[in-house]
Order: C-alpha cells, then structure tokens, then sequence
C-alpha cells in the first residue's frame, strides 16, 4: 500500500495505547555496573492491525488454448498484522509495519472472458515495507472453474497469475489503490 494510495483514497492510524518508555529487565543486571546513571529503556517497537479497502485493475494474457488478451477489474479487502522494531513518535500521516501477515479477498467484478461476475478470490499475504507475496485460491463459480493464485505486489503495482483448472492460466500485471485504517498499540 503506497503513499500515493493513501494520498488518493486516505489512510489513517490509531493508538490504542501510546508506547512506554520502553523495555528494561529488572532481573538483569546493568550493562554497566560501574555507572550511577539510570540504565535506559530500549524501544519497545509496536503493533499494527492494519484494514484496507480498495481496488484492483490489471491487464493480461490467458492461455486457455491459443492465448488471448485478458483483463480484470475489481474490489479487493485486506486485514493483516504487523510490526515495527521502533516506535513512532510524531502522528505521521503515512505508516507502515516492516512486515505483516494478512488475508486479502478480491473479486473480479468484470474480466474478459466467461459468463457474470469472474472469480472471486482469497490470499494468505507477508509483506515487508511495500512489497507483497501472497498465495491462494480462486474461485469462479458462474463458470464452475476454481484453481492456484498467487500474487506478488510492489507498492501499488502487481503481478498476479491465476490457473483455473479445465480453462488455463492468465497473467495480469495491473495498479492496486488502497485506502487503511490502522490500529497501533506497543509491543
């Protein structure tokens, strides 16, 4: 999820508790025995529960037998839950967790082949910072076909491939916008 994402459609953040000092092991002795200064805390990082809305549009190919132009074009949700190894301490606008795990489930509302609405789909993600890969299955229950997809995504760009069994495989690369609140909370 990119800043210009968040520029466009709007993203937010918020604390749920705003962070300690930080860490210190009380059982442990000092790093330094000889120092009178008080020892200081270590940041304790924090936590995000990050929901995004949005949208997805990618242009392709499909190999279903002798390859064809193929598109699709549709809402996409996600909800994932990550960390950051250090605390943020001015309200920025733009917040990301260094990695995150999360599902996305996505439909696609209008693509170029089949009858009705194409398939819908849900992903099992890990991103770190702006790049995606997530794995999981698609469903096109209109035209009975179900099959493999994976995704790999960089910011708002995507690479995703999907392979629908008795039909074939269709590579899309397309811009996926989102719009995420987050809740944030130390770890």
């Amino acid at each position: 999820m990119a800043l210009g994402a968040c520029l466009v459609i709007g993203c937010a953040h918020t604390h749920l508790e705003r962070n300690a000092p930080g860490h210190v092991d009380v059982r442990a002795p000092p790093e330094d025995l000889r120092s009178r200064e008080p020892e200081q805390p270590g940041d304790p990082g924090e936590r995000l529960l990050t929901a995004s809305v949005g949208a997805f549009a990618g242009l392709g190919w499909a190999s279903p037998a002798d390859g064809r132009f193929d598109y699709g074009v549709g809402p996409e949700l996600s909800v994932s839950l990550g960390e950051r190894p250090s605390s943020h301490y001015e309200d920025d606008f733009f917040l990301l967790p260094a990695r995150s795990f999360g599902l996305h489930l996505g439909l696609s509302a209008v693509d170029a082949e089949g009858s009705g609405l194409g398939p819908a789909f849900a992903e099992l993600a890990f991103s770190e910072t702006l790049t995606r890969l997530s794995v999981g299955y698609a469903v096109d229950v209109g035209d009975e076909r179900n099959g493999p997809q994976a995704t790999l995504a960089m910011g708002p760009l995507y690479l995703r491939a999907t392979h629908l069994f008795s039909y074939g495989t269709s590579v899309h690369l397309g811009l996926a916008l989102f719009g995420s609140h987050s809740w944030v909370w130390s770890q």
